[in-house]
């Protein structure tokens, strides 16, 4: 079964990035996982159960995505996530990393934000429902912001 979701940021945010949005698929089979396309943005990937591998890599819990080369994850049974879906160009409001360093990497959170991106990881791990770590997800986005913007919200 897919369950999936958007929800639209309710703060100032929403300049920022685009959307929310929740997957989940739950299979006792082993699926392919559709490729991933190269873009132009960037999307912030909090796994809710597993993180996903590529070439047998595991991913870290929580990390960016910025494809410009297609890919694909490996084959997995079961997925769950929150995305972060960045407007173009925003991450640079959130980030001190150029955006050409992003490119086809998987920063984890705490190597983007150290101690702070630790804690919100830490925050989401004792929150259950998909709506409360949506909302922490978003304050902690509020926070880090005012560390990186220069100029008004």
């Amino acid at each position: 079964m897919v369950k999936n979701k958007s929800y639209k940021p309710v703060t100032f945010l929403s300049r920022y990035i685009d959307r929310f949005y929740t997957y989940e698929r739950s299979s006792n089979d082993y699926f392919q996982v559709p490729a991933v396309l190269p873009g132009t943005g960037l999307e912030l990937i909090f796994h809710t159960d597993r993180p996903l591998s590529i070439q047998t890599k595991k991913l870290p819990q929580a990390h960016t995505v910025c494809p410009r080369k297609m890919f694909r994850f490996d084959d997995a049974k079961k997925i769950s996530f929150i995305s972060v879906r960045f407007k173009s160009g925003a991450f640079r409001h959130f980030s001190p990393i150029p955006f050409s360093a992003l490119n086809d990497c998987y920063y984890s959170v705490p190597d983007l934000w150290g101690q702070n991106g630790k804690k919100v990881l830490d925050k989401l791990e004792n929150i259950m429902e998909t709506e409360g770590k949506i909302k922490e997800i978003e304050l902690f986005l509020g926070d880090i912001f005012s560390d990186f913007h220069n100029g008004e919200k």
